[in-house]
C-alpha cells in the first residue's frame, strides 16, 4: 500500500508538473487518465532510463488506486461511457509493459556484480600474476595479493557442490550386527 501511494505522489506531481493538473483522486475519475499514465510512462522511459519491469510495477499501482477510486468515488459520465474505461487500458498498459520486460530481461544481465565465466578466468590469471610480481618486501601487499588470488582460485577451479549433503544417521546396533 505504501508504494501505491508513493507511486500516487509521483503521477500527481508530474501531472501538476507538466499539465498543470491539481493533483487529487479526482484525477483518477476522469477519461483522459490512461492518455496521461501512458504519456508518465513513456517519460519515465525515454528520459529517465526507467526498465519496462518498474514501470510496469507504476502502472499497478495506479490501477490499485484507480480500482479504490471507482470503488469509492463519482466517477465522471464521459469516463464510464467509454467502451473501456481508463482503469481497462492501464490494465491492457501494464500486459504491455510486462511483456516488454520479459525481452528486456532476456538481453540484460541479472545482477550487476555478475561476469561471464571468461571474465572470471581472466581475472583468476591475472591476480596469479600480480602476485608473482610482487616483491618479498614489504609483506603486506604480498599476502593481500595471495589472499585474492587463492579466493579467486578456489571459486574459478573448484566447481561448486551441487549435491545436497545429508548427515550421516547413527548405526542401530542391532542393523550393524547383522
Amino acid at each position: 500500500m505504501g508504494n501505491d501511494i508513493a507511486t500516487c505522489k509521483r503521477f500527481l506531481g508530474w501531472l501538476l508538473a507538466t499539465k498543470e493538473i491539481a493533483p487529487g483522486l479526482g484525477v483518477f475519475c476522469r477519461a483522459a487518465l490512461s492518455a496521461w499514465v501512458e504519456e508518465w510512462i513513456k517519460t519515465l522511459r525515454e528520459d529517465k532510463g526507467l526498465k519496462a519491469s518498474t514501470c510496469a510495477n507504476y502502472t499497478n499501482s495506479l490501477i490499485m488506486i484507480c480500482n479504490f477510486v471507482y470503488s469509492t468515488y463519482q466517477v465522471d459520465a464521459d469516463a464510464l461511457a467509454m467502451s473501456t474505461t481508463p482503469c481497462d487500458e492501464m490494465i491492457r498498459m501494464r500486459a504491455q509493459l510486462e511483456s516488454l520486460s520479459k525481452g528486456e530481461a532476456l538481453y540484460s544481465r541479472r545482477d550487476a556484480n555478475f561476469i561471464e565465466w571468461p571474465e572470471v578466468q581472466r581475472a583468476r590469471v591475472a591476480a596469479e600474476a600480480k602476485y608473482k610480481s610482487l616483491p618479498v618486501t614489504p609483506p603486506k601487499p604480498k599476502a593481500q595479493a595471495l589472499k585474492d588470488w587463492l579466493i579467486l582460485a578456489l571459486h574459478s577451479c573448484q566447481p561448486p557442490d551441487r549435491v545436497v549433503c545429508l548427515p550421516l544417521q547413527p548405526m542401530n546396533r542391532s542393523t550393524a550386527s547383522a
